[in-house]
């Protein structure tokens, strides 16, 4: 399991570090922005897929999005 307020603070961080908007990260993993944003706020719990596609379009580990409780 995993801290889903942290996997959104974790996201939000990368994909401003890559310089990407909500819309373009959302485009790339097939997703609404509104539903990216509501990851991001710790509202939703994304699929595990998307997860995944999220650490492949910003080029990171699972590890850097999911903080394991």
């Amino acid at each position: 399991m995993y801290d889903v307020g942290s996997f959104g603070q974790n996201l939000g961080a990368e994909r401003k570090r890559k310089r990407l908007t909500q819309e373009q990260l959302s485009d790339a993993i097939g997703v609404t922005p509104s539903m990216l944003a509501r990851w991001e706020r710790g509202e939703a719990i994304p699929r595990a897929d998307k997860v995944c596609l999220a650490a492949d379009v910003l080029g990171v580990g699972l590890d850097q999005l999911i903080d394991r409780k």
